[in-house]
C-alpha cells in the first residue's frame, strides 16, 4: 500500500528564478538608514572645547548651557580641575553649527545673579540656574581651548558708537555697567576701569550709535550718582539727576552753551570726570589772594556784581608764603571775561553795622561774598584782594560836590545830605587829601535838588538823636530817618530867613564843612534863626540833650541849643532857644522844670502817672510856666531848673523840718493833715545828724504856716489794732500821714514829732471835766458822752490819777 503511494507521487519540476530575492530589501534599507544616521551623527556631532575659569560656582555638568543672544549653543559636558589647582576646566559640547566661529578671540563668562549697591542683574538665573554667555570674536584663527572672563566683556571697539575714556581722581560709585545719562535718558554705559599708576582711575565708556552726536569736544562729564546736598544758613541746595542714577549710580554729561559749536567727539577722546554738577560747571578760572578766608566757604561763596552772580569760589588753599595768605580759586562766568583786567579791583563784602546804616545784612545769613569794580588793562587771571573802597558809584543824574573837613566824623558811605531836614543827596566817598592835612568827602545831590546848593551855601555835620512823638507813635531820627546814630551833613544858605541870591553852585565846587550847626552859627551869624536865647541852671544834665524840646502848655516853643559846666564846675548851664513868636511867653517870673521821662507817684491809695509829651519821654525836655505877670527878659537871662512841676510850684512855699525818732512808714509824699485836710507834703526824708533819728523836710501850703508854732504837736498816724478795736483803718489804703494840733507861741519852722498821738486833745472850747474811775473798762479816746441818749461830748483822753 505504501509502495503504491510513493509510486503515485509526481516528480517536482525545478524552475530557475532571475534577480535578487525580496528578502534582502529590509537589510538594505536598514543599512541605508544606518549609514545616513552615521553620517548625520558625524555631521552634527558637537565640537568639544575647554574653557578655563577661576571657579565653577553655579555650573552643573550636563545642565549648564552656553547661550548666545538668548539661544542655547552648547552645554557643559564635564568639569575638571586644572593642574596646579588654580583654575577649573569646563568641557563644553558646542553646536556644530558654530564650529567656524570658534576662534581665538571668542569670549566666555559665567552669568550669575548679582545684587550690588549699583545694580541688580542675572535675576533669571535664580530659577534657571547660572549659564555661560559667549561673545563673538573677529579672528579667523580656529581655537578649541579658551580662558573664561570673570565678568562680562566690554563692547568691542569695532562696534558702532562712541568709545572714549574718562579720567577721575577716584572711582566713587562708578562700576561696570553704570549708565551714562543725558537729560535723564540712558545713552551709554561704563565698560570697565583701570588704575593709573596709583594717581587716578581711567574709565572706559561707550555711547550708543544713535546718541553719538550728543558728545562734543568740549562736553563735560560728572558723577551724578546719589544726591548732592549743599547748604548753609541761607538755605539748602539739593541736586539729583534722576531716580535711576540715585539707585543705580550714573554719569551725566552736558555741553556748555558757549561750546555747542565745538567739533563732535571721536573714538579715543579723553575727558575729565568731575565730582558733581557744580564742579562740572563751565567758566573762566581765576585766583584771588586774600589775607584770610574768614567768612568765605568753598562751593558756596559767590562773586557778585550789581546783584548778579558772576562766579563762585571753588576752593580755598593755604599759601606757604611769609604772610601765610590764602588763595581763593574762583570760577567766573564766561560773560565776565571782559572784566578780568589788570586794574580790576576785588574785595570781600561782609556785614557792616555803621553809624548811619546797617549794610549787607543778607551776608549774616548767606555769608560773605566777593565783588569787584571793573578796570582796564590787559587780561589777568590773578588778583590781590583790596579794601572796600570808601566810595560808591551813583548812576542817576545829579551833581557832585567836594567837602573839606578836619576829620571824617559823620562821614560814611550813604550818609544823608540834608536840606531843611529833608534828604536831598548822600555821601558817595571820602578819603584823606594827598597832603594828609584834611579829609575830602564827595557828595551827590539828586538832580531835582541840585539848584538848592548855592555858591554861598554853608555845610555842617549832623549827628545825635532826635525824637518826634505824639499819640500816633514815635519817630526816632537823626535829622532824617536815614541817620539813626550819626552821620551825614546838612546845608543851608547864609541867611535862613531869606532866599539866597547867590547863583547855583557848579559841579565839583568845594565847600568847607563845620563840625556842627553851633560852630557854623558862630562863624556865620546870619545863620541863626530869630528868637530868644536864655540860660537855665541845673544840678545835672540827666536825659537832656541838644535838641530836647522846651514846652509851654505841651506846645513846643523852643529847644536846648547847647550846654556847659558853670564857672564853679558844680552844675550845668543850658543854652535854651525860644522861637521868636513865643519869646513873649518867657517872663522874669517864669519857672522851668524837667519833664523828661515819666513821673510815677503811687502807693496803696493809687498810682499817679504824669507825662508832658511823648517826645519828652524819649528825648527829655523842659517845660515852663509863669505863675504871675512879670517883666520880659533879656537875652541870656538866667533861670533855675526845678526837678518837676511840684518843685517849681513849691518854690515860694513855706518849709518846715520835722524830727522823728523812727521812720515807721515815713517817706517822700506823705501828707501833713489838719482836721483831715492836707496842708503840706513831705519832700525829703533823711537821717538826722546822729544817724539815729529821722528828719523830714516838708513843704507847707500858703496860709498854713501859722499852724506851726512852738507848742504845735505833730505825730505820724498809722493803723492801730488793740482789744478795744481798730483805728485809723483808712491808712491801710492811703498810707500814713502826719497829723498836727496847733499850739501857741511863736512861729517856727522846726518841730519834734511825738512818738504816739497825744493822750489828751487840746481844748477846742466848751466844758472840760475830769472823771475818776476805778478802772478804765471799755472807755477810750473819742468814746461818746451821752445826755438822755444824745451825744453831747466825747472822751478826750485818759491817764492814771495822781493818787493811783
Amino acid at each position: 500500500m505504501r509502495e503504491r503511494k510513493f509510486s503515485e507521487m509526481q516528480t517536482p519540476e525545478v524552475k530557475k528564478r532571475r534577480g535578487i530575492s525580496p528578502i534582502w530589501i529590509l537589510p538594505i534599507v536598514a543599512l541605508l538608514i544606518g549609514g545616513w544616521l552615521l553620517y548625520k551623527g558625524m555631521r552634527d556631532a558637537p565640537v568639544q572645547i575647554a574653557v578655563h575659569f577661576d571657579n565653577a560656582e553655579g555650573v552643573t555638568a550636563g545642565k549648564t548651557k552656553v547661550m548666545y543672544r538668548g539661544i542655547p549653543v552648547g552645554i557643559v559636558r564635564d568639569i575638571t580641575v586644572d593642574k596646579g589647582l588654580q583654575t577649573v576646566a569646563l568641557g563644553i559640547d558646542m553646536d556644530s553649527g558654530i564650529k567656524d566661529n570658534l576662534v581665538e578671540d571668542l569670549k566666555f563668562w559665567i552669568v550669575r545673579p548679582e545684587v550690588s549697591a549699583g545694580r541688580i542683574s542675572g535675576l533669571d538665573t535664580l530659577l534657571a540656574g547660572s549659564y555661560i554667555e559667549v561673545q563673538k570674536g573677529v579672528s579667523e584663527v580656529a581655537c578649541r581651548d579658551f580662558t573664561g572672563l570673570p565678568y562680562a566683556p566690554a563692547v568691542p571697539e569695532t562696534a558702532l558708537g562712541l568709545h572714549f575714556k574718562l579720567k577721575a581722581d577716584e572711582l566713587g560709585s562708578v562700576q561696570r555697567g553704570t549708565k551714562i545719562f543725558f537729560k535723564n535718558i540712558s545713552i551709554g554705559s561704563v565698560q570697565g576701569y583701570t588704575l593709573d599708576n596709583e594717581e587716578g582711575v581711567t574709565i572706559d565708556c561707550y555711547i550708543e550709535p544713535q546718541y553719538k552726536h550728543i558728545a562734543r569736544k568740549e562736553t563735560r562729564f560728572w558723577n551724578s550718582s546719589g544726591i548732592t546736598l549743599k547748604g548753609d544758613l541761607a538755605g539748602f541746595k539739593i541736586h539729583m539727576e534722576s531716580m535711576a542714577s540715585l539707585i543705580y549710580g550714573g554719569i551725566s554729561l552736558y555741553t556748555p552753551a558757549e561750546k555747542k559749536d565745538s567739533p563732535p567727539a571721536e573714538n579715543g577722546e579723553i575727558y575729565y570726570l568731575y565730582r558733581d554738577f557744580d564742579e562740572a560747571d563751565y567758566g573762566i578760572k581765576i585766583t584771588l589772594q586774600l589775607p584770610s578766608a574768614m567768612g568765605l566757604a568753598a562751593g558756596s561763596s559767590k562773586v557778585m556784581y550789581r546783584g548778579f552772580e558772576s562766579g563762585i569760589v571753588k576752593s580755598l588753599t593755604f599759601n606757604q608764603d611769609e604772610k601765610h595768605s590764602v588763595t581763593a580759586h574762583i570760577l567766573m562766568e564766561p560773560q565776565a571775561e571782559f572784566v578780568l583786567r589788570k586794574e580790576t579791583k576785588f574785595w570781600v563784602v561782609k556785614p557792616q553795622l555803621s553809624v548811619n546804616r546797617v549794610e549787607n545784612l543778607d551776608t549774616l545769613v548767606k555769608g560773605s561774598h566777593i565783588t569787584f569794580k571793573p578796570g582796564g588793562g590787559e587780561f589777568c587771571d590773578h588778583f590781590i584782594v583790596q579794601e572796600q573802597p570808601n566810595s560808591e558809584e551813583i548812576l542817576e543824574p545829579g551833581r557832585r560836590f567836594t567837602l573839606i573837613a578836619d576829620n571824617s566824623r559823620s562821614f560814611s558811605l550813604g550818609a544823608p545830605v540834608l536840606f531843611r531836614k529833608m534828604q536831598v543827596g548822600e555821601i558817595t566817598g571820602f578819603d584823606l587829601a594827598p597832603e594828609g592835612d584834611h579829609v575830602q568827602a564827595q557828595i551827590f545831590i539828586h538832580e531835582k535838588y541840585a539848584d538848592l546848593v548855592r555858591a554861598d551855601s554853608v555845610f555842617w555835620k549832623v549827628g545825635g538823636m532826635r525824637v518826634d512823638a505824639g499819640l500816633d507813635g514815635i519817630n526816632v531820627e537823626t535829622e532824617t530817618v536815614a541817620s539813626i546814630l550819626a552821620g551825614g551833613v546838612a546845608f543851608a544858605g547864609r541867611n535862613l530867613e531869606q532866599k539866597s541870591a547867590s547863583p547855583a553852585a557848579k559841579q565839583f565846587t568845594t565847600f568847607t564843612v563845620y563840625e556842627s550847626y553851633h560852630e557854623a552859627t558862630k562863624a556865620i551869624a546870619s545863620l541863626k534863626p530869630k528868637g530868644l536865647m536864655v540860660q537855665i541852671k541845673a544840678e545835672s544834665l540827666k536825659s537832656l540833650s541838644i535838641g530836647s524840646p522846651i514846652l509851654f502848655k505841651q506846645i513846643e516853643v523852643g529847644e536846648i541849643a547847647g550846654f556847659r559846666l558853670d564857672e564853679k564846675k558844680q552844675g550845668i548851664v543850658l543854652d535854651a532857644f525860644i522861637a521868636d513868636k513865643y519869646a513873649h511867653l518867657v517872663k522874669k517870673t517864669s519857672r522851668f522844670y524837667n519833664v523828661s521821662g515819666i513821673s510815677v507817684d503811687g502807693g496803696l491809695s493809687g498810682i499817679r502817672v504824669k507825662t508832658d509829651s511823648l517826645k519828652s519821654i524819649v528825648s527829655g525836655g523842659i517845660a515852663f510856666y509863669s505863675p504871675a505877670e512879670g517883666e520880659p527878659v533879656e537875652t541870656d537871662h538866667l533861670f533855675t531848673l526845678y526837678d518837676d512841676y511840684q518843685s517849681a510850684e513849691s518854690a515860694d512855699k513855706g518849709r518846715v523840718t520835722l524830727h522823728f525818732s523812727k521812720a515807721n512808714g515815713l517817706r517822700k509824699g506823705v501828707e501833713i493833715r489838719y482836721h483831715g485836710i492836707s496842708v503840706g507834703t513831705v519832700k525829703e526824708v533823711k537821717y538826722g545828724a546822729d544817724m539815729q533819728s529821722v528828719v523830714a523836710e516838708a513843704m507847707i501850703d500858703r496860709g498854713a504856716e501859722r499852724l506851726f508854732r512852738q507848742d504845735t504837736l505833730v505825730w505820724l498816724v498809722n493803723p492801730e489794732f488793740n482789744f478795744s478795736g481798730v483805728s485809723n483803718l483808712d491808712t491801710m489804703i492811703t498810707g500814713p500821714y502826719i497829723a498836727l494840733t496847733p499850739g501857741e507861741g511863736e512861729a517856727t519852722s522846726e518841730l519834734t514829732a511825738l512818738d504816739a498821738p497825744p493822750d489828751r486833745e487840746r481844748s477846742r472850747g466848751g466844758l472840760e471835766i475830769v472823771l475818776e474811775t476805778a478802772t478804765l473798762g471799755s472807755l477810750k479816746r473819742n468814746s461818746p458822752v451821752y445826755y438822755r441818749q444824745v451825744a453831747v461830748g466825747h472822751v478826750t483822753g485818759a491817764e492814771l490819777a495822781p493818787n493811783s
